[in-house]
């Protein structure tokens, strides 16, 4: 699809070098470590590159694979097939998938972003939070971080009123402050 559009220029131009620089090769190596790990199959093409990550996952059989791998059954259909709108739905099945097992919204990417290699950058960020999540869940894996559990705390009402009096640091002090050294208005320094 991004072969039937003109050449960028200008702004536009700009802004797509700079999405395309945020494309980590090093994160790109440790994706493909992360499908083999959890799917057993590598990316094909397998030489690295943005060109030939977009290939590998622009038909979106191998994202929904991924994640059924990961959460079986999370998306019921996938689309082997050469049409667009199928390969784009594959996508979409995929980003549906991701959120209901807890990636944020905000962490997802548009359809475009891969299909018509857009930004692979946030491609390559949604399988990293991806990562993060299935990390947190319990799964083995290199890739991602583990994201802290909630540590909820409950005081009583004592503890509470206590803590009200209590000037925090960030507040400032005038602890040890005094007026030492300070000259009047006007008055010059003797060196």
């Amino acid at each position: 699809m991004a072969d039937n559009r003109a050449n960028k220029s200008g702004l536009s131009l700009e802004a797509q070098k700079k999405m395309q620089a945020k494309y980590d090769p090093e994160l790109e190596r440790k994706i493909r470590h992360f499908f083999v790990e959890q799917t057993g199959k590598p990316l094909e093409p397998q030489e690295e590159g943005p060109a030939n990550f977009q290939k590998a996952l622009k038909d979106g059989v191998r994202l929904c694979e991924l994640i059924n791998a990961i959460q079986p059954g999370s998306v019921k259909k996938i689309n082997h097939t050469s049409m667009v709108f199928k390969q784009m739905e594959n996508i979409n099945n995929f980003n549906t998938a991701i959120k209901a097992y807890g990636v944020a919204d905000s962490c997802t990417f548009q359809t475009a972003d891969l299909v018509d290699n857009q930004d692979l950058a946030t491609v390559q960020n949604a399988i990293y939070q991806l990562a993060s999540i299935f990390k947190k869940k319990g799964g083995q894996t290199s890739l991602g971080v583990k994201i802290a559990d909630e540590n909820k705390r409950d005081f009583d009402e004592e503890t509470l009123k206590a803590g009200q009096n209590v000037i925090g640091l960030q507040m400032g002090t005038n602890k040890g402050a005094s007026q030492a050294g300070m000259t009047s208005m006007g008055t010059q320094r003797k060196l």
